[in-house]
């Protein structure tokens, strides 16, 4: 993470330089040009419009069912490739549902979870909820906010599965 901080490049050179077969592979975040153009650098890019489109075919394998639904979906540090797949995504699969689109800005889950509170509180309760959030701990965020509200009929859609999440579920 931040590759665009000069300490954190010289870092990464030094480390280079210290192996001099060792290879890096960025994996999410693009790295900057500099790194790029390095012979022993590769870059593992994510599709984040094919994470949202994912995302909706889970949430409508798992609403499908039900008469009264609605689609959230819940931005943070994930970026906005990830809700327009989402919200394109949805359209295909269920043409006659919408999606309510909320921000929860980068900021991790315990700072998100006031918001998370009042994204279901705003909700009717009368629906079933399908909820894409836009990273692992906005997905988090969210299943504590269900939990807090009691709110039973939800499925939460996450990603990135980082190491950290996969534990705590």
């Amino acid at each position: 993470k931040d590759l665009h901080n000069p300490e954190m490049q010289n870092l990464v050179e030094e480390m280079l330089g210290h192996s001099p077969s060792g290879r890096i592979v960025f994996v999410d975040e693009k790295p900057t040009q500099k790194f790029l153009a390095m012979e022993r650098v590769s870059f593992v890019g994510v599709d984040d419009r094919k994470v949202g489109l994912l995302a909706a075919f889970a949430l409508h394998a798992k609403l499908r069912e039900s008469e009264k639904r609605l689609y959230c979906v819940v931005e943070g540090p994930g970026g906005t490739l990830r809700t327009e797949g989402f919200v394109e995504g949805v359209k295909f699969f269920d043409s006659k549902s919408e999606v309510e689109v909320f921000n929860l800005g980068d900021v991790d889950r315990i700072t998100n979870l006031p918001n998370a509170n009042q994204i279901i509180k705003s909700c009717p309760k009368d629906l079933v909820l399908g909820i894409f959030a836009g990273n692992d701990e906005t997905a988090f965020a969210m299943l504590r906010a269900l939990e807090m509200n009691e709110t039973l009929e939800a499925s939460v859609v996450g990603c990135d599965a980082t190491r950290e999440m996969r534990l705590t579920i």
